[in-house]
């Protein structure tokens, strides 16, 4: 049996975002917006027994140069990133309540 939380405050983990890396485009933009495809969920699969749309975040968009990026080019850059990227002074911290 797990203890009791009851009056407890929840416990998480606090990131300091302005010490992690940012992607930015080829143009120097650092601002995007979301691209997303519209699939078809069939009704025989569907939680309403109805068939829906749903969607799915397949990249980003640059807002200065509207140039797209797929998630796996978003997922591969972050893979090569690391703390030398980054430098000594920006690691990231993870700080527990």
């Amino acid at each position: 049996m797990k203890p009791s939380l009851l009056g407890q405050k929840p416990q998480g983990i606090q990131i300091d975002l302005s010490k992690m890396p940012q992607y930015m485009c080829d143009c120097g933009g650092v601002v995007f917006t979301k691209i997303h495809e519209v699939r078809l969920l069939p009704a025989i699969v569907s939680p309403s027994g109805q068939p829906m749309p749903v969607l799915v975040e397949v990249g980003v968009r640059c807002v200065s140069c509207n140039n797209e990026v797929s998630m796996m080019d978003l997922q591969k850059e972050a893979a090569n990133t690391t703390a030398n990227d980054v430098g000594a002074s920006s690691k990231v911290e993870i700080v527990k309540d």
